[in-house]
């Protein structure tokens, strides 16, 4: 009895190990569906470039993008187009998606082809160990595992309460997790916007306890807040920066008592000019400068310098031939002082 459980122990150590050698095999074998996996990273790269992506980086800079280690990414879920424009950023490595088993289902090819391309599919609404499994063995072959921890698409610019799984299969495979905010597109017009932030790094040599979980789970969510305040600033700055540009060629429009005071101003040159006390009653800004004021070429030139000393503006040949009524001059004053 003693010998046959030394034989069944050996026998299922050998077992074990033929089900790990045959695992290994078949993870570095290149099959048709690996090939499908790396054509189709390598274009969506180039496709969400061509559609136009903007990305941000939050005390990180572009060399996240070529990281070699093992991570998990966590991201806010917008949309179907999350998933493609994640693996789109990071196209230069192999990286496996956690998918809701129900796209999979009744559906053979698309089916194929979401598991080619590095879907696992996961039963949201209980333990799926079997996906725990396959997402443990992508990081212990040094891919990137992607999550969207909230569960669901969501609908709003806002960000849900997160689940413990991601931190959970972080802390079992030793992993850091790589915090990226989207912003969702609210016309297909819009550019891709993302926001990259730093790791949540795991203590690689510690047992996390499940409140130690719940903990990094919350800092998690904290820090995805902190990125989607990062697109928020920079649409304020560029608002901030339009209305500085538009304040640079709009001038407020001066006031009557403003208007009238310039138009006094050009009245005492004219007086001048002329030697003489006008009646201020006649001159108004509907007066023409020719035929009400009598003024010819040379006196204009004369108003025109004065106007230039006076005003401390620059006149020239197109605008002083505009110069009809006094109406012109002042509103020239006005945009120009």
């Amino acid at each position: 009895e003693y010998l046959n459980k030394i034989v069944m122990s050996k026998i299922k150590e050998l077992k074990n190990k033929t089900l790990i050698n045959i695992e290994e095999d078949k993870e570095n074998r290149y099959t048709f569906k690996k090939f499908l996996w790396d054509f189709g990273r390598f274009n969506i790269g180039w496709i969400v470039r061509a559609k136009g992506l903007k990305i941000h980086y939050k005390d990180v800079d572009k060399s996240i993008l070529k990281c070699k280690k093992p991570f998990i990414i966590c991201a806010n879920h917008t949309g179907f187009s999350d998933p493609p424009l994640i693996m789109g950023v990071f196209y230069r490595r192999r990286m496996n998606i956690l998918a809701a088993d129900i796209i999979f289902k009744n559906h053979k090819i698309r089916s194929y082809f979401l598991e080619a391309s590095g879907c696992i599919p996961i039963n949201r609404e209980s333990l799926d160990y079997n996906a725990v499994k396959k997402s443990l063995n992508a990081l212990n072959h040094n891919r990137i595992l992607t999550i969207f921890p909230e569960g669901k698409i969501e609908t709003e610019d806002k960000l849900n309460a997160l689940k413990g799984g991601a931190v959970l299969l972080a802390t079992l495979a030793k992993v850091d997790i790589l915090p990226i905010f989207i912003k969702k597109k609210t016309s297909k017009k819009d550019k891709f916007e993302i926001v990259i932030g730093p790791f949540v790094e795991i203590d690689k040599n510690k047992v996390y306890s499940l409140k130690e979980v719940n903990e990094l789970t919350f800092l998690l969510f904290n820090q995805l807040e902190v990125l989607r305040k990062v697109i928020d600033d920079e649409k304020e700055r560029d608002i901030n920066c339009i209305s500085s540009v538009c304040l640079l060629f709009y001038k407020e429009k001066i006031s009557p008592e403003q208007e009238k005071e310039i138009l006094n101003k050009i009245i005492e040159i004219y007086e001048n000019i002329v030697g003489e006390e006008v009646d201020k009653e006649k001159f108004t800004l509907s007066s023409n400068i020719k035929e009400d004021l009598g003024i010819n070429s040379v006196g204009l030139l004369y108003l025109i310098v004065d106007i230039e000393n006076k005003f401390d503006v620059v006149l020239h040949n197109q605008s002083i031939e505009k110069f009809v009524t006094l109406d012109d001059v002042v509103t020239y004053i006005e945009e120009n002082i």
